[in-house]
């Protein structure tokens, strides 16, 4: 389904099956793999997924709620990557404080071949979905985790 705006592209609602296929049409089945074991921890875990409406490319960005406050912690997209969402976070406890932030940066710059520099703790960096097969997968959702205590701890 595609809606138009006025001066814009259409937009697309974006779900599961939509997403997937079109993540495996780009970047084949690697990344489905990556984005499916992200997707499968993040609802059990999350308090729900939001799935984009971008015309072109898709997204999934899994949110926790707490107190009332949504927390969107990243987006997947269909053009390959993970976007970290540390210009979302800074506004809310407990990463409005900036060591929070640099903590988190912290822990995903010691992922295998990430090195995100100190000044997107207020930007949306991204990660290439091939940077967290295997094993960077689950230090990636072990640093999801400690995401989620921080939240909750709140």
């Amino acid at each position: 389904q595609i809606k138009a705006r006025a001066g814009r592209r259409p937009s697309r609602q974006w779900d599961e099956e939509s997403f997937f296929a079109e993540l495996h049409t780009r970047f084949g089945p690697d990344a489905v793999a990556v984005a499916r074991r992200i997707l499968d921890w993040a609802t059990s875990r999350t308090t729900r997924i939001y799935w984009g409406k971008g015309s072109r490319s898709g997204s999934f960005v899994p949110v926790v709620q707490r107190h009332g406050v949504d927390h969107q912690l990243f987006a997947v997209w269909t053009y390959g990557t993970l976007e970290l969402y540390f210009q979302y976070l800074q506004y809310k406890e407990p990463f409005v404080d900036e060591a929070k932030r640099r903590e988190l940066l912290h822990r995903v710059n010691r992922l295998d071949d990430v090195s995100l520099p100190d000044d997107v703790i207020a930007r949306r960096p991204s990660i290439a979905l091939s940077l967290l097969h295997g094993e960077a997968a689950d230090r990636f959702i072990e640093i999801l985790e400690w995401v989620i205590r921080e939240i909750e701890a709140t």
